[in-house]
């Protein structure tokens, strides 16, 4: 028999589970990269430990298509892909919603690249390998931040009314 035994959960977990309850199946989240293990691996992560609905792409092109069928509450983006690469597909989703988050993923860091996407509006930008629970908690903290957003403007009155 133990005494004195207390089950210890590490407060980086801790915070993981407080975060995961109040988000489990809520929104969609949009994985668009160009390598389809990237996208499974991706995919399986943000189901596994969030709930959220993920609707994947190989391109930048098809991931605008997706935009135009239904709302998408966070991207994740890879930064070099072939045709539209990630700024180009991220001039076009700015185009299309200025508020979805989009978090940046890249085998290639370079400090200059980073700076210059967050300086004009990305969420994050992680280098590949990503590790699951920082994607999960970029994730969670995007989606908060943009329904904030989104509650305020509907919040907001109409000009006029």
């Amino acid at each position: 028999m133990r005494v004195g035994w207390k089950s210890k959960i590490s407060p980086v977990r801790a915070e993981l589970a407080k975060s995961l309850k109040e988000f489990k199946a809520k929104g969609s989240i949009l994985v668009v990269d160009d390598n389809d293990d990237t996208i499974e691996v991706t995919r399986r992560a943000i189901e596994k430990f969030t709930g959220f609905q993920v609707l994947t792409a190989t391109n930048g092109k098809d991931a605008l298509a997706i935009m135009d069928e239904q709302v998408v509450d966070v991207v994740v983006l890879d930064f070099m892909m072939p045709d539209m690469n990630g700024s180009e597909c991220y001039e076009s989703i700015r185009q299309k919603d200025v508020h979805t988050p989009v978090i940046f993923l890249t085998g290639y860091p370079n400090a200059a690249k980073k700076r210059e996407q967050l300086a004009l509006g990305a969420f994050d930008y992680l280098s590949k390998p990503v590790r699951a629970r920082d994607l999960i908690f970029l994730i969670n903290d995007a989606y908060r931040t943009v329904q904030k957003i989104r509650k305020i403007i509907q919040d907001k009155p109409k000009k006029g009314a």
